[in-house]
């Protein structure tokens, strides 16, 4: 969201960190980076997850990250923000 100056705006940052480093993606809100975590794990849940794919966001995630843990995979969304001003 920018601010009523148009000074500055939200970005959300979510970084996915994993055996071969991690991914970073930017996201116009925290849902849009929930989202993109979400679809991180259906590209990769055949790596880790030893069971079928459950179909809530949240249960997907959870699952996914708690047996991937072994791995050293853990993420994060964090709001970030950015000066929107031009010089």
């Amino acid at each position: 969201m920018v601010d009523q100056k148009g000074q500055s705006m939200a970005v959300y940052v979510l970084s996915i960190t994993h055996k071969h480093g991690t991914n970073v993606y930017a996201f116009s809100s925290y849902e849009k980076a929930y989202q993109g975590l979400s679809q991180y794990v259906e590209a990769w849940w055949g790596n880790y997850a030893d069971s079928d794919m459950p179909s809530g966001a949240e249960e997907k995630i959870n699952q996914y990250f708690d047996e991937s843990m072994a791995y050293d995979e853990w993420w994060s969304i964090d709001e970030c923000i950015v000066d929107c001003r031009t010089f």
